[in-house]
């Protein structure tokens, strides 16, 4: 279990390196379109990934998981 933290921990920070360092280097103003954009793909990220897992999104609460 501690394994899948820790890797957990490590693609956040990938994805907020490849955000913030990367593909917003360039410092602007946000329109509705791009926001509209992000906000999609990460909803879709969670998305998929709440699906594949193991634990059914009606077990998840607040961003935690409970193991019953």
């Amino acid at each position: 279990m501690t394994l899948w933290w820790i890797l957990f921990a490590v693609f956040i920070m990938a994805m907020l390196a490849l955000d913030l360092g990367i593909i917003n280097r360039k410092a602007h103003v946000i329109k509705m379109k791009e926001a509209l954009l992000w906000t999609l793909f990460w909803v879709m990220l969670v998305l998929i990934n709440t699906f594949k897992g193991e634990v059914p999104p009606a077990k998840m609460k607040e961003g935690a998981l409970y193991a019953n």
